[in-house]
C-alpha cells in the first residue's frame, strides 16, 4: 500500500535537519582552523595602541593648554581695565572727600561763630554756601559686569576674586545707598528748604568747586539764635563725617586691591 503524502514529508524532516548541522560543523572546522593559522604580531599591535592613546592624550592635553591661554589673556585684560577705573574711582573718592571735610571745617566755622556770639562777616558766606553740597560717587562698573557675565571663576585668585567682589557689590552699594536714597534723612533737603526762606542769593560769584550757589542769611541774628538751624547743621555734620569715614575706609580697601591686582599680572 501507498504511504500517505503528508507523513513521508513529516519523516524527511530530521534528516534534513541533520544535514544542515554536519555542514555547519563542518564551516566552523574550517573557520577555526584558519584562524588558527593566521599568526599575530602582539608587539606590533601593542606598539599601536599606545601610539593612539599617547597621541589622544596630547591632543587633550594641548587643548587645555590654549584653553588655560586664553583664559589667562581674558584674566590679564579684565584685570588691566579693572586697574583703570579703580584708579579713577579714587580720584572721585578724593574730590567727594575734600568737598565733605571742606563742609564740616565751615560747620564748625558757623557753630563757633555762634557759640561765642560773633558778629557778621562777608567770609561767613562761604561756610553757609558749602552746607547744602551732596555728591554722587561717579564710577564705572563696565569691566566689574563683564568679569560676572564671563563667571568670577575666571580669576584664579581665590583671595583677589573674593576681594573685587567684596568692593563691587558690597561696598559700593552701601555708598550709593547712602548718596542715593538717604539724603532726605541727612537733612540735605530740609536745610535747602531752610535756606530758601532764610538766606538770599549773594553778591558774591558761586563756588563752582563745590557746586554751590553763594548765599547769605537775609538776618544774622535770628539764624544765630535759630535751634531749627542748629539742628540740622548738627545733622548734617554728623553725616558728613559718616560718609568721610566709609569713603576713607573705600579708598583703602581700592589700594590694596589695586596692590592685588599688580601682583596678580606682573
Amino acid at each position: 500500500p501507498q504511504r500517505p503524502e503528508g507523513r513521508c514529508h513529516l519523516l524527511h524532516i530530521p534528516l534534513t535537519v541533520r544535514a544542515n548541522t554536519r555542514n555547519m560543523k563542518n564551516m566552523l572546522k574550517t573557520v577555526f582552523s584558519r584562524i588558527s593559522k593566521i599568526k599575530i604580531d602582539w608587539k606590533y599591535s601593542i606598539r599601536e595602541v599606545i601610539i593612539v592613546v599617547i597621541g589622544i592624550t596630547i591632543a587633550f592635553l594641548l587643548n587645555n593648554w590654549q584653553s588655560a591661554r586664553q583664559n589667562r589673556k581674558e584674566e590679564v585684560a579684565i584685570l588691566k581695565s579693572l586697574s583703570k577705573t579703580l584708579l579713577n574711582d579714587i580720584k572721585d573718592i578724593d574730590g567727594n572727600l575734600f568737598q565733605y571735610e571742606t563742609s564740616l571745617h565751615s560747620a564748625k566755622m558757623i557753630t563757633k561763630a555762634f557759640d561765642n556770639n560773633l558778629p557778621y562777616h562777608d567770609s561767613m558766606i562761604f561756610h553757609f554756601s558749602v552746607q547744602p553740597i551732596n555728591t554722587m560717587f561717579w564710577r564705572s562698573d563696565g569691566p566689574y559686569e563683564e568679569l560676572k557675565s564671563k563667571g568670577f571663576d575666571l580669576i584664579r585668585n581665590e583671595s583677589l576674586r573674593l576681594d573685587i567682589i567684596n568692593l563691587y557689590s558690597v561696598r559700593y552699594r552701601v555708598i550709593d545707598h547712602i548718596e542715593g536714597e538717604l539724603p532726605q534723612f541727612q537733612s540735605v533737603q530740609p536745610l535747602l528748604e531752610y535756606n530758601r526762606k532764610n538766606f538770599k542769593k549773594s553778591s558774591q560769584e558761586n563756588f563752582q568747586d563745590y557746586y554751590a550757589v553763594s548765599i547769605e542769611p537775609i538776618n544774622y541774628e535770628d539764624i544765630k539764635i535759630d535751634p531749627e538751624y542748629r539742628f540740622l547743621l548738627e545733622n548734617i555734620a554728623h553725616w558728613r563725617s559718616t560718609k568721610v569715614h566709609l569713603y576713607k575706609e573705600t579708598k583703602d580697601l581700592i589700594n590694596e586691591l589695586l596692590d592685588e591686582i599688580k601682583k596678580e599680572i606682573r
